[in-house]
This record gives C-alpha cells, structure tokens and sequence, in this order.
C-alpha cells in the first residue's frame, strides 16, 4: 500500500464545501515540501515528528495523511472559520478528534490552538489565508467520527463539551507619538489610544501614576491570549537591533518577569518590527511590552493587538 489521502476526510471538505460555497480544496497529502506532520503518514514521519506522539495518534491506518487545508474565494469565511474554532476549544465534536488548526481571524496575524493541549499555536504567514487542520491520526479513516467537525466549521449547532464556549476578545492599542532609544535602555511601551471589544476589558489607563504618563498594561487575569507587538525602527542600520519581549506583572503594575527577547536586526533603512506570541496569563496577572536596542533608534508607528479568550 502507498500513501494516500483518505475518502474521510475527502468528505468531510466536501461537507464544508456544501455548507461554505467558497471553501476550496488546499490538500490533505502532503508532497516534497512537507517532509514532517499531519499531512503525511505515519510511516513517511520520523518517530521524533510531533504528530505521532500522542497515543491516539500511534493509531490508525499508517499510510494514510491526516490533515485538511481548506482556502477560500472570500476572505471574510477564513475569518469567520478561524474564529469558529478558536470558539470551540472545549466543544466535543473538534476535541475528540483534532489535534490542533492554524488560520487567521484579522488577515494580519496567524492564530491557532492545540485541542489536546489546551494552548495557543502559531505558524508561518501562509495560514492568513487557508486554515489548517491537523486531525488524529486514529480518526483519520472514520468518516462518522470526522462529520461533526463539519458542522463546527460551517457553524451548525452548539457546542457538545457541556459548558458554555469561551469568548474572544480583542484590546487595540496604538501610539501616537515616536519612542526614542538611547541604545543603552529599554523600557516599557506606553500607550495614548486604545480601542476594546467588550466593556470589562481593564487597560491600564485608569491607573497610570502620573496623568500625564502613558498606560503601559492590559489586566487579563487568567486567559489564553496572541500577543502581535508591531512598529517601525527609523533607518537601523544591517549591524544594528531593536529587541521586544512581553512583560508580565501583578496588577498593581510590579514586574514578576518576562519573555525571552526577541531580536529583530536592520534592514539598512527603516525596518518594520513584529513580534507574534503566545501565552497563558495567570490570575491575578496583566501583560506590558518592552523595547531595548543596541544603538540609537527612534521607534514610530507603534501598535499592539492582543486577542484573548475567557
């Protein structure tokens, strides 16, 4: 026997298909540019590769793939599907049988979610316009398992985990004004103008200790959240850096640590900076951004998009 893709999941795109009319077809078998994962068998991975770790995924057919990537003729349905199933992180009919999917509910920032795991997923900018989904491996042959999935996608009944869904919500924050290193400091990132989808969002606004200071902080306390931290560093030479890290803070604002410092190097002229994250914050906790570089460097266009879900 070879490799294939299987008739299930077949089905189940074309299911999607009868419920979303612009979804298209993207692949379920992988070909030479995937050597690793879900969309090859378990026999053509190594047994290091991430997608036969788990124990339902040591099951089922090994030559068959088990993944569907799905685009579509109309941007808003990748938003809304994407959306769809970062909603359903504890419905039933996605948890019993995926292992995790990657899409885009802005077109501007990859998100996604591991369903075994229970954590927030990132991948490469190919999936600001196709969603993918990574199936169990043990599924990947039973149609009757798979059918439900459909439904979520295309936004048929409710969820089957016996709670209620979590909601999505989204903070905007933008800088008016440019932030001007030294090249020997960093410092937190304050913010003049702030734009929430939901009234009980707290943004540090209200407690900022000077009035005429920037707020710097979003409380979340406990939620899983995609941190995109972006700007503009005016002409940075190739031999220099701006770095950026998350912070995380008690609610009164004291610093308990932060993120590793992700370094962005020059372009030579004017280099546009993001920085896309993932992460839990605990109760009790709020969440800065902070900026160093290793020479002088003015910083404008500063914005910071945090969704997060409760």
């Amino acid at each position: 026997m070879t490799e294939y893709a299987p008739p299930a999941i077949q089905q189940l795109f074309n299911d999607i298909k009868a419920g979303i009319p612009a979804a298209l077809m993207g692949g379920i078998l992988g070909d030479s540019a995937h050597t690793y994962g879900y969309h090859r068998g378990r026999n053509y991975v190594s047994g290091s590769d991430y997608s036969v770790q788990l124990s339902a995924d040591k099951q089922g057919d090994g030559e068959a793939a088990s993944a569907l990537d799905i685009s579509w003729n109309v941007a808003s349905d990748q938003y809304t599907v994407s959306q769809r199933l970062l909603n359903a992180k504890k419905d039933s009919r996605i948890t019993d049988v995926c292992r995790s999917f990657f899409g885009s509910v802005d077109g501007v920032n990859v998100c996604g979610w591991d369903f075994q795991g229970q954590y927030a997923v990132t991948s490469d900018d190919s999936h600001l316009w196709h969603v993918h989904l990574s199936i169990l491996r043990k599924y990947a042959t039973d149609y009757q398992a798979l059918a439900p999935v459909a439904d979520v996608i295309i936004g048929q009944g409710s969820s089957g985990g016996g709670g209620e869904e979590e909601a999505v919500y989204r903070v905007s924050l933008d800088r008016s004004t440019d932030i001007t290193l030294s090249g020997d400091e960093q410092r937190n990132v304050g913010w003049d103008q702030e734009q929430n989808d939901t009234g009980d969002v707290f943004v540090g606004k209200n407690t900022a200790p000077d009035p005429g200071k920037f707020p710097e902080r979003i409380v979340l306390d406990g939620a899983h959240y995609v941190s995109t931290f972006s700007f503009t560093a005016k002409d940075l030479a190739k031999d220099q850096s701006v770095f950026t890290a998350v912070v995380f803070a008690d609610k009164d604002g004291t610093d308990t640590g932060q993120s590793p410092w992700q370094e962005h190097v020059g372009s030579g002229g004017d280099t546009f900076v993001v920085d896309t994250r993932g992460y839990w914050c605990n109760k009790g906790k709020s969440v800065k951004v902070r900026v160093k570089a290793n020479a002088p460097v003015t910083l404008t266009k500063l914005s910071w998009r945090v969704i997060y879900w409760k």
